[in-house]
């Protein structure tokens, strides 16, 4: 399949998460081990949040009930990775649309966004 490159972000996020998670933890990973962190966004960094972004307008609900799965979800997963990455709009944008309607498992409640009981 050919696309043109600068959809290629898309294409990625609209390959599932078995697709883009690996791939924007590997985006991360090298944005954190490289010397460009402490400049102003580096092309890695720029990607990283790029393909979150897509990922977030694109974002689809899981099919079980909110909050209720006693699975961990990758909700958590992504949440750590902004979080890695210090993209504040991408968590923003992340906790308004993800961790306010529910959308992550049981197992995320301490990552994703519910008040502890303390």
């Amino acid at each position: 399949m050919i696309w043109p490159q600068r959809r290629r972000l898309e294409v990625i996020a609209a390959a599932g998460r078995r697709v883009w998670l690996p791939y924007l933890d590997a985006l991360v990973t090298r944005w954190a081990s490289g010397t460009d962190r402490a400049s102003s966004p580096s092309a890695h960094w720029r990607e990283a949040h790029d393909l979150a972004s897509h990922v977030l307008r694109t974002w689809k609900p899981s099919r079980r009930y909110p909050g209720r799965s006693e699975h961990e979800s990758n909700a958590a997963r992504m949440l750590e990775l902004l979080a890695r990455l210090g993209d504040t709009q991408c968590i923003d944008s992340f906790v308004a649309g993800i961790c306010a309607v529910g959308d992550y498992g049981a197992d995320d409640d301490d990552a994703c966004c519910r008040p502890s009981a303390n």
